[in-house]
């Protein structure tokens, strides 16, 4: 399993905003592509939200970042005040508890 980490600063205030931008239209975006495991967006406070990606493989966490760095150019530049971070690598260990 192959991970992606999401990073960006948002303009004061704008947080909400991009999660529901992130939720309506960047989800059905990727969770359609092959290799789609799960996707996580997390408020750090400090305007700022980082997002946890898990794909089946490589070529589809780079496929998903490529999507994303086109997306959040196209769709986010109003709201954000950083460039996206990204970074990728190998899932070393997942676990999800009862339930989840």
């Amino acid at each position: 399993m192959h991970a992606t980490y999401r990073r960006i600063k948002v303009k004061s205030g704008k947080a909400a905003d991009v999660a529901a931008l992130i939720e309506t239209e960047y989800l059905p975006l990727i969770e359609s592509s092959a290799g789609y495991v799960s996707y996580t967006l997390v408020g750090l406070g400090d305007d700022e939200v980082a997002s946890l990606g898990l794909f089946a493989d490589l070529a589809s966490a780079e496929e998903a970042n490529e999507k994303a760095k086109a997306w959040t150019a196209d769709r986010l530049g109003p709201l954000v005040s950083s460039p996206l971070e990204v970074r990728a690598g190998d899932v070393l260990v997942s676990h999800a508890g009862p339930g989840a």
